[in-house]
C-alpha cells in the first residue's frame, strides 16, 4: 500500500528532512526541513511574478534585456516558491559576514549581532520572513536546491498517482 498525505491548511504539512551537504570527512550533515506546495499556491506564485513589471529605461529593448527579465522573474519566482517550502535546516547552514554593510543587515534582519568576519547560523531561524527572503535571494544555489526537491517530490506523486489509476 502507498499512502500520500494530503492537508486542507498546506500549514499542517511538517515536511520532511532532505540532507542538503554531507562532509565526506566527518559525515556531518546539513539538512534542511521542507514541505510540498499546494498546486493552487503554486499558481499564486506564477500568477504574481507574470504580471511583474521589470523594465530597465537606460538600456535599449534588446534580445538580452528580454532575457535578463525573464531571469530576474525567474529568481524571484524562485525565491517565493523556496520561502513557502522551507520550513528549517539543522546541522548548520551558516551564512558568512564578509563587510560592516553585511554585518548591519545580517543583525537588523536576524535580530542578533553578527560581526564582521563571523558567520549567522540560520537553523532555527527561518521563521523570520525578512530574513529567509534575504537569504534566499542571496543564495540561488540553495534556493533552487529547494525547489529542485519540491519539484521532485511533485514528480514521485504524480507518478504514483498514475500508478495507482492503472492498477484500479
Amino acid at each position: 500500500m502507498i499512502v500520500t498525505r494530503e492537508f486542507g491548511n498546506p500549514d499542517n504539512d511538517l515536511g520532511e528532512w532532505y540532507t542538503y551537504m554531507e562532509d565526506e570527512k566527518t559525515g556531518e550533515k546539513v539538512e534542511a526541513l521542507v514541505r510540498m506546495i499546494p498546486a493552487p499556491l503554486e499558481n499564486k506564485i506564477q500568477a504574481v511574478h507574470k504580471s511583474d513589471r521589470l523594465t530597465i529605461r537606460s538600456v535599449p529593448r534588446s534580445d538580452q534585456t528580454e532575457t535578463d527579465i525573464d531571469m530576474e522573474r525567474q529568481r524571484r519566482i524562485a525565491r517565493d516558491r523556496a520561502a513557502f517550502a522551507l520550513l528549517d535546516t539543522r546541522g548548520g547552514y551558516e551564512r558568512g559576514v564578509g563587510d560592516e554593510e553585511a554585518s548591519d543587515k545580517l543583525s537588523r534582519l536576524a535580530g542578533e549581532i553578527v560581526p564582521k568576519g563571523g558567520v549567522l547560523c540560520m537553523d532555527g531561524k527561518w521563521g523570520k520572513p525578512e530574513l529567509k527572503g534575504h537569504v534566499l535571494t542571496e543564495d540561488a544555489d540553495f534556493t533552487g536546491w529547494v525547489c529542485q526537491i519540491v519539484d521532485n517530490a511533485k514528480k514521485r506523486r504524480q507518478a504514483r498517482a498514475v500508478a495507482l489509476q492503472g492498477n484500479s
